[in-house]
């Protein structure tokens, strides 16, 4: 063969070859790869770890953008292509738009550094957490819609679990659903306490099970929260979801779970199932709600008028005017006003409520109040709740801490502006 015929066959060997262009383009949809890539695979075994790291998603040196990080993630990416070819820079000047290959190498190293401190900051906080998690479980009555007569045994239970066990936080809440009226008690702790925990909580739903069933006396009935007939006593068991949008983000479930603890463990405490209904405990609600007010970081009017309207639409028709409100109120102050010494378990328990009512204040301050008050009348709704009244009850409550602090006339519910 002739001269000439090897030198055409070498140039349709050429032409059969993509060119490095349209080879770079193509890698740059697949993987991302940059001008600095390309530069890496023009010093021959730099080319070939190079693409083997960005086709594996960077497995040995593209870790750092698993840390949060993309930006740095590529920037390790293109330092490693180059870095682990073992090339060393070209002789002249650099191409413009590519760094040298020696600064590029130390770049890579500072990033190893970076990637280095903030692995052993992540494994920090994994150690303060790791294994620590909520156990969560729904005690249900027999029926009607006393739940203060499972109170009692909760109250024991946790008292017995601080004893035998680290216990980091504890709480409770009154709640009803399709199976009936229940306690919602939530525990957190590491992951061997909680299996312990779950074995032994269990005695908790043969307590329901032998609980009578039994409906309470209501200042105001509520069709939403009534009893719902015959209901299947026992305990189930759920999964914990911390509700973030409403208490405002992680640091502000934090606080609320700081203060669903001291309010749970204020109630079992000062026993508040002994307080007699439902006079005396909406009065002890109204205290709490008065000194709450008094104690959050937002005006007590604006914070109490959002209260009504809140709740105002929970209070049945015929209550939802000044006239008809007043007297069911003054029932209240008069307890408040005269009847300390009748009901001791009453007066002990509303003497020590500021103490609560200064902690859902400071709760409200750490977490703030939200839009137009909302954040602070959820997390106060909580507490009322604990103490065992239903919406329209609070809402008379409410009503009452607001005669409390300003005095003058009962206002109308205003169901028209009310939510919820």
């Amino acid at each position: 063969m002739s001269t000439h015929d090897d030198v055409q066959s070498s140039r349709r060997e050429q032409r059969n070859q993509p060119s490095r262009l349209i080879r770079s383009r193509r890698l740059r949809w697949l993987g991302g790869r940059s001008r600095a890539s390309e530069q890496a695979e023009r010093t021959g075994p730099a080319s070939q770890v190079g693409q083997a790291s960005q086709m594996g998603q960077m497995d040995q040196v593209g870790q750092v953008g698993q840390v949060g990080q993309p930006s740095q993630g590529g920037q390790a990416g293109q330092a490693g292509m180059v870095g682990l070819g073992g090339a060393t820079s070209q002789d002249g000047g650099s191409i413009p738009g590519i760094q040298p290959l020696e600064m590029a190498a130390a770049d890579f190293g500072n990033l190893r550094a970076q990637h280095s401190a903030m692995r052993q900051r992540g494994a920090a906080m994994a150690g303060q957490r790791e294994g620590v998690g909520w156990l969560y479980a729904r005690i249900y009555c027999a029926g009607g819609d006393d739940t203060d007569a499972l109170l009692p045994e909760v109250a024991q239970w946790l008292d017995r679990a601080r004893g035998q066990w680290d216990i980091r936080s504890a709480h409770f809440l009154r709640f009803v659903d399709l199976r009936g009226h229940h306690i919602r008690l939530r525990l957190k702790a590491v992951e061997g306490v909680l299996d312990e925990a779950y074995a032994s909580m269990r005695e908790l739903g043969a307590v329901a099970q032998r609980t009578e069933a039994r409906t309470v006396e209501r200042l105001v009935s509520d069709p939403m929260t009534g009893g719902i007939g015959a209901s299947r006593p026992g305990i189930t068991f759920g999964v914990y979801g911390p509700e973030y949008d409403k208490y405002g983000g992680v640091a502000g479930v934090e606080e609320a779970e700081r203060h669903f603890y001291v309010s749970s463990r204020w109630c079992l405490d000062h026993q508040v199932w002994q307080i007699p209904r439902p006079v005396p405990r909406a009065a002890l609600a109204a205290r709490f709600l008065a000194l709450a007010a008094r104690s959050a970081p937002l005006p007590e009017a604006e914070l109490l008028s959002a209260h009504l309207r809140m709740w105002g639409s929970r209070l049945p028709a015929h209550l939802r005017d000044g006239s008809a409100l007043g007297p069911i109120v003054q029932q209240l102050l008069e307890v408040i006003e005269f009847q300390f010494d009748e009901i001791p378990s009453w007066s002990q328990a509303a003497a020590a409520v500021g103490e609560l009512a200064d902690d859902a204040g400071r709760a409200i301050g750490v977490m703030g109040a939200g839009t137009g008050g909302r954040r602070a009348l959820d997390l106060l709704h909580i507490d009322v709740n604990r103490l065992g009244l239903n919406p329209a009850e609070e809402c008379i409550a409410g009503l009452c801490a607001r005669q409390l602090l300003t005095g003058g006339a009962v206002p109308p519910a205003q169901p028209s502006a009310a939510v919820g």
